[in-house]
């Protein structure tokens, strides 16, 4: 382990199982800054850690095919569904979301809450089952 660049930060590098402690090298598939340096340093090259998805050789045969243009746009076949928009369904002086809801948008918080009128948790007051009874 070695102490070297500005962050001052140690890493564990090992060539043989083709790790870092930065998990770059695994994300990536090609060496990160510590691995070159630890290269340099045994006099070998980095990129013979390269993964082969990367190699001149794979990216020359990608590119070896021929494309083939797309046509006018009047030639294109009429689609099988019907994309509507959201601007139909958004309701006046709200602003635009790209945002999508999951999950997380409502906490633990919102059902610990109890109601207000029946004291029940899991709704609020506006959508008590009591309140269509009073």
């Amino acid at each position: 382990m070695q102490v070297d660049g500005i962050g001052g930060n140690p890493h564990r590098v090992s060539l043989n199982e083709k790790k870092c402690d930065c998990g770059k090298w695994a994300n990536l598939q090609f060496p990160c800054s510590h691995v070159m340096k630890v290269t340099e340093r045994m006099g070998g090259l980095a990129r013979n850690f390269v993964s082969e998805h990367f190699t001149i050789e794979n990216y020359a045969t990608t590119y070896s095919g021929s494309f083939s243009s797309v046509g006018h746009e009047a030639y294109w076949p009429s689609p099988s569904f019907r994309m509507t928009s959201n601007e139909l369904y958004r309701r006046p002086n709200r602003p635009r979301t790209t945002r999508i809801p999951n999950e997380m948008d409502c906490g633990p918080a919102v059902y610990g809450r109890a109601c207000g009128l029946c004291r029940q948790t899991g709704h609020d007051r506006r959508q008590c089952p009591t309140r269509s009874q009073t």
